[in-house]
């Protein structure tokens, strides 16, 4: 009996506590942002290398925060970026010829994450905001400029290639980490810095006949500067 009213006490307690702490915390941001920084991948196979690449883009998030105990906020991101990214590789293929591959590739994605975020006030005209959560890419298009030394005709030919459903796999999921400031830049309008980090969890090329099987992620880690405003 004493164990059903204790469970009573501490849900009546939380069902206060969320109730007051929400009276003032419903609150939805609109946020347009732009950012550039560096790209690279991993891979499992132990003949291919690659070197870091440019990653950039920008995109439209909100942030709806359901939650609110004195300076400090809870809420979800989610929202739409568009994402480009460089990347450069080298790797020895096995047909029909032994031969080098060095590829110079880009690749653009349609990226939608869905985050969770924990905003603190550290005073009057600076907020803190942290935000993780997973991210979805869809792949776009892209191009691979390809040099094989030495070329091996008519199979292996230098030039450039379009990166397709056949070459590069359609959608990439992993994990988004967010760090930025808040600041106040006129009425109902805020100037906000912060460093974006993407970390790929799904193989993103095809395995081709020339190459080893092999799973191939991406990262990208950049600066980004937004403007946000207050719907309400």
């Amino acid at each position: 009996m004493k164990n059903k009213y204790y469970v009573v006490c501490v849900f009546v307690i939380l069902l206060l506590f969320f109730l007051f702490t929400t009276v003032e915390a419903q609150r939805l941001d609109v946020r347009v942002q732009g950012f550039g920084g560096i790209s690279g991948g991993s891979t499992d196979d132990d003949e291919k290398t690659g070197e870091l690449g440019f990653s950039g883009g920008g995109g439209l998030a909100f942030t709806y925060y359901f939650l609110k105990s004195g300076r400090f906020r809870l809420g979800t991101t989610t929202g739409l970026d568009f994402m480009y990214l460089t990347y450069k590789s080298q790797t020895d293929t096995i047909w029909p010829v032994t031969t080098t591959l060095a590829s110079d590739t880009n690749y653009s994605y349609l990226v939608v994450p869905l985050t969770l975020r924990g905003s603190f006030r550290l005073n009057d005209r600076l907020t803190l905001n942290l935000d993780a959560g997973p991210f979805i890419g869809l792949f776009l298009g892209g191009k691979s400029k390809n040099n094989f030394n030495p070329e091996a005709p008519p199979f292996l030919v230098n030039g450039e290639e379009d990166l397709n459903k056949d070459t590069t796999e359609q959608r990439d999921i992993g994990l988004r980490l967010n760090v930025s400031l808040e600041m106040p830049f006129r009425n109902n309008l805020w100037f906000s810095p912060g460093i974006l980090f993407d970390l790929g969890f799904s193989d993103t090329s095809k395995d081709q006949p020339i190459v080893s099987p092999s799973k191939d992620t991406f990262w990208k880690l950049g600066a980004y500067v937004a403007l946000v405003h207050n719907l309400f």
